[in-house]
């Protein structure tokens, strides 16, 4: 652990010592033990949703922010310890903060009020001895009872900071920072070192016909073929035989050994076989998870490993047999945990809050389009003021002009002329201001859907039918994306958002053009944008999302509304 803060050094009875201080990773335990108590993920997610975008900003510079301590809990968990770690993040510089999440601190244990108003380490560790005490009777979890050393120091770090010498006090903070130091230490990062150390040849012996079977398994078909098999020689009368040429290799291979190794079998395959019984009741199929599931050389060396690491923690040998269950288990589960963090990062990758960035700097952007908003409306006043005046002039003119003074009305004919071009000329500036307002509401409105997170909906008709007979250009758009859109749909027309050299006229021949704001030039949006006002040419906006898949539904959803 790298210390980030150093604490002022302290005068004890035996000499004098420094406590070293990881402000941060003080942050992410507390926050680990704070959404331990589940009364208390409402309290952190109404707060976070106060200031989200600068709650989830703070945590996600940190570096700190995917440590292993908060992607080990359900979704939920996570996603809410995140995001007190964001509060407490921010609550450094921030008294405001730091007084609503003590007065919360509080209600959560009382007593550590009086404590903290007049911090001793004589009462602390009597006050600490009744909680752990409590914990213990309440059968609570070690984050919960961690919490209170944790709730202690934050509070008393908020009151009296770190330069103080008050050795009470930084006691205090040494018992915090070596309370953080065993929960470090015991981390899945220290376990993945000793795992990885391991040898397997050293460890275990491997049978000549195990190991066959084992170099067998290189993908989620081979782990099918062999509950097949398992089935099939529970049940033989049930057919359940695939007579694939992968089952029947599998399954000569294990006939003569059937009586040696069933047990080692059996243990191999009831926990899959319950495993799949549990996803079927959640509507989900393990025969289709696995169906394109690979195992590379390095998940079965490590299911390898993982075998040899139970094997000598369960059999407390140094070498032992090869247990074939171990193995089959590690591999199995191995691919079942890597899918569930898969689903996870997807999830930290594609929801709304890390299009925070791209919020952000719409904002910015629907801020200066307020701005001009405004100026346009001022100037649509102020021509429409001089619009009336003028007509209020040719009227008082035609006025003036009798039957009997139509030669007299000659000379003013000219001014009259004069001041109706004026009119049409002004009435254009007039209409050509208020298309630009329609497009700034129409830009506000967009951005406002980003930052309020409206769905995407499910359109009935498929992209590709939308577009057949149609000239669409879309413009912007990262690279890739725009190669995959190219390869997916060869019709769309896709220009570089950052190109400005393109011949804008281009765009006369477009049905619709799609304009990807995310990832686009002012330049080649101005240049784009003057030429749909000038040809009235139909457009819109795309990128409510960074999602693939949700942005081509969006298309989708743009066309059919067309």
């Amino acid at each position: 652990m790298e210390p980030i803060i150093t604490c002022k050094r302290v005068k004890r009875e035996r000499g004098y010592y420094m406590v070293t201080f990881d402000i941060d990773r003080f942050y992410l335990y507390l926050a680990n033990s704070w959404v331990a108590y589940k009364q208390e993920r409402k309290f952190i997610d109404n707060l976070y949703q106060s200031q989200r975008f600068r709650f989830y900003s703070k945590a996600r510079a940190n570096p700190l922010y995917n440590d292993s301590i908060v992607r080990n809990s359900p979704l939920e968990v996570d996603v809410t310890r995140r995001r007190a770690f964001g509060i407490l993040l921010c609550s450094q510089d921030d008294k405001e903060l730091q007084t609503i999440i003590i007065e919360e601190f509080y209600k959560l244990y009382p007593p550590i009020k009086k404590l903290c108003a007049q911090f001793s380490w004589r009462e602390y560790e009597v006050l600490w001895h009744e909680y752990r005490n409590l914990c213990i009777a309440k059968n609570l979890s070690a984050n919960e009872m961690n919490v209170f050393v944790y709730l202690v120091a934050y509070v008393v770090h908020c009151n009296h900071g770190f330069d103080t010498d008050d050795a009470d006090i930084q006691l205090l903070y040494e018992d915090a920072a070596a309370n953080i130091t065993r929960m470090f230490n015991n981390a899945t990062e220290h376990l993945r070192r000793a795992i990885e150390s391991i040898k397997p040849k050293e460890r275990m012996t491997i049978p000549r016909e195990m190991r066959k079977l084992q170099e067998t398994i290189l993908s989620g078909k081979d782990i099918n073929d062999l509950v097949a098999i398992f089935q099939d020689y529970c049940n033989p009368n049930e057919g359940l035989c695939l007579n694939t040429r992968s089952f029947k290799y599998k399954q000569e291979l294990l006939e003569p050994f059937w009586d040696k190794y069933w047990n080692d079998f059996y243990m191999a395959m009831m926990p899959l076989m319950i495993l799949g019984l549990q996803l079927q009741f959640q509507d989900l199929s393990l025969a289709s998870f696995f169906v394109d599931v690979e195992f590379s050389k390095e998940e079965r060396d490590m299911g390898l490993k993982i075998a040899a690491y139970e094997l000598e923690a369960l059999y407390h040998e140094p070498v032992s047999s090869y247990r074939f269950h171990l193995y089959f288990q590690a591999l199995v589960f191995g691919k079942v945990a890597k899918f569930i963090r898969e689903c996870k990062d997807f999830y930290f990758a594609n929801n709304r809050e890390t299009q925070y960035d791209e919020m952000k700097r719409i904002l910015l952007a629907n801020t200066a389009l307020q701005e001009e908003n405004d100026r346009l409306n001022r100037t649509l006043q102020d021509k429409d003021r001089t619009i009336r005046s003028l007509q209020d002039q040719i009227h008082a003119l035609s006025l003036d002009l009798s039957k009997d003074a139509r030669e007299a009305q000659r000379p003013f004919n000219d001014a009259i002329v004069t001041l109706q071009s004026q009119v049409a000329s002004l009435q254009e500036e007039l209409d050509a201001e208020r298309e630009k307002n329609t497009e700034l509401n129409r830009l506000r409105e967009f951005a406002f859907s980003i930052q309020s997170g409206v769905d995407i909906e499910e359109v009935k008709t498929p992209l590709k039918d939308l577009i057949a007979g149609k000239k669409i250009y879309i413009c912007g758009g990262h690279i890739n994306w725009r190669n995959k859109m190219k390869s997916t749909y060869p019709s769309l027309i896709l220009l570089d958002g950052h190109q400005e050299s393109f011949d804008e006229k281009i765009l006369l021949s477009a049905d619709i053009v799609l304009l990807n704001t995310g990832n686009m030039s002012h330049k080649v949006y101005y240049k784009i944008i003057n030429m749909l006002r000038k040809s009235k040419i139909p457009f819109d906006y795309i990128g409510k999302t960074q999602n693939t898949g949700l942005l081509e539904r969006e298309i989708a959803e743009i066309l059919q509304g067309k």
